[in-house]
């Protein structure tokens, strides 16, 4: 579901998604390179239900716990706020999460 813009966010929300979702929007964005607002490169990958984020060409897979990554679902669905400072607090990977749903907003699937 597409929503209007929220007080605060950076634009319209994307939409409201599940966990299994984000972890399909994930599998369809393995190998697109993705960077961050600062220009950080990194990657998404999924295994074992879980979503990975690699930085750089020789990167190590940073993962969250499913709990972590549900967490941050919430407070997206809640919010709709596409600024990562507001997950910080949450996961260090809170950038990687928003570039990763800004990127899939840029390349939606065909």
């Amino acid at each position: 579901m597409t929503g209007n813009p929220l007080p605060g966010t950076l634009g319209p929300i994307i939409r409201l998604m599940t966990y299994s979702e984000l972890i399909e929007l994930a599998t369809r964005m393995q190998g697109v390179p993705i960077k961050t607002r600062k220009g950080v490169a990194f990657k998404v990958g999924v295994s074992k239900g879980r979503i990975f984020f690699v930085v750089g060409a020789k990167g190590r897979p940073r993962y969250d716990s499913p709990n972590t990554t549900e967490h941050f679902l919430e407070q997206y669905n809640a919010t709709g706020q596409l600024d990562s400072t507001v997950y910080a607090k949450d996961t260090v990977n809170a950038n990687y999460y928003v570039s990763l749903l800004l990127a899939a907003k840029a390349n939606p699937p065909k």
